[in-house]
């Protein structure tokens, strides 16, 4: 019998993107209790992190810190930051990759395809990828399957 790795996850979370997807063409709340649920079948999440601006996200807040998920302020600059949780979370999984190497999966959680530089560069360093995010808003091309399991019909999981 051949020797299965143990899979470790680590999940990135842009929240922002994620949320203003399922909320404006769903007209749902993003529940990451679904995802974190759904993962459960490829490994074991060892860590979570999720990047916003926390002082806009209400409730939600809460909710992903219940799910002991680590929260990233992301700071607005007064010339805008349309892509500031986004680079924030390419170095922090870039950073990971290098520092803790019992990690070798990694999920992107977002609504756009800003992250196919990063799956790219994290395949390059022998981790396993996976992107989430919605068929109905993400930009992308390369979501591939709806997770069979999922109460939403638009979570998909590529790469």
């Amino acid at each position: 019998m051949a020797h299965q790795e143990r899979v470790n996850i680590a999940v990135f979370i842009d929240f922002d993107n994620i949320e203003i997807g399922v909320r404006t063409t769903l007209n749902e709340h993003f529940d990451v209790g679904i995802i974190l649920e759904a993962l459960k079948e490829r490994g074991e999440v060892v860590t979570k992190i999720a990047y916003a601006d926390w002082t806009r996200a209400g409730e939600y807040s809460r909710h992903l810190t219940q799910h002991a998920i680590r929260l990233v302020q992301r700071n607005l600059t007064p010339g805008g930051d349309k892509n500031g949780a986004d680079i924030n979370l390419a170095l922090d999984a870039l950073e990971m990759a290098f520092t803790h190497t019992h990690i070798n999966a990694y999920v992107i959680v977002g609504g756009d395809s800003d992250f196919l530089s990063l799956v790219e560069k994290l395949k390059q360093y022998d981790k396993k990828v996976f992107v989430i995010g919605g068929r109905a808003f993400t930009s992308g091309r390369r979501f591939l399957a709806t997770h069979p399991t999922s109460p939403w019909p638009f979570l998909s999981i590529c790469c």
